[in-house]
């Protein structure tokens, strides 16, 4: 039986990338943090799997029912396969403008006025593929969440290593 994951398909990471850069317009971001929230938004029930702490259950468990039967990956190897794709789709939003490199911190600064219009309209539909529970949930408690640390965005995912961060 064939399936279609959407974590691994370059137009989506495309779309999830530029919602993404609707939610950081203007802010400059890690590689690793924008990894780790594309990921999140192609898979919101690793939200559930997430150490964010006791007051967050509440908030955590509302994505477990995102749980998909057909898509039983483990998600640091899923993680580690999305890599090329989502390099791919960064340097594809590198040439329309949308991502740029700041070589001064080695971020990357997202701009959305530069996303098509195409895409604009898809992120503004009210049904599309991608969770807006999702994303409201990253714009409330995991845009501005330290990348690095025991609290950080690294540990609390536990997608990457982190062990050996500088803080």
């Amino acid at each position: 039986m064939l399936v279609y994951n959407k974590s691994i398909d370059v137009n989506h990471t495309v779309l999830r990338l530029s919602a993404l850069s609707m939610e950081l317009d203007g802010k400059e971001v890690e590689k690793d943090r924008l990894r780790i929230l594309d990921f999140i938004l192609a898979h919101p029930v690793h939200i559930s799997k997430m150490k964010l702490g006791r007051d967050m259950v509440k908030e955590r468990n509302v994505f477990k029912s995102f749980t998909n039967n057909y898509q039983n990956y483990s998600d640091n190897n899923l993680f580690e396969i999305m890599k090329p794709v989502q390099d791919m789709a960064i340097c594809y939003l590198e040439t329309l403008g949308v991502i740029s490199f700041v070589k001064e911190n080695n971020r990357l600064e997202l701009n959305y006025d530069r996303v098509s219009p195409e895409i604009k309209s898809i992120l503004s539909e009210e049904v599309n593929s991608i969770s807006s529970q999702a994303v409201s949930f990253i714009k409330d408690y995991l845009i501005d969440m330290d990348l690095v640390g025991d609290n950080g965005l690294k540990s609390a995912s536990n997608l990457m290593g982190c062990k050996y961060d500088a803080i």
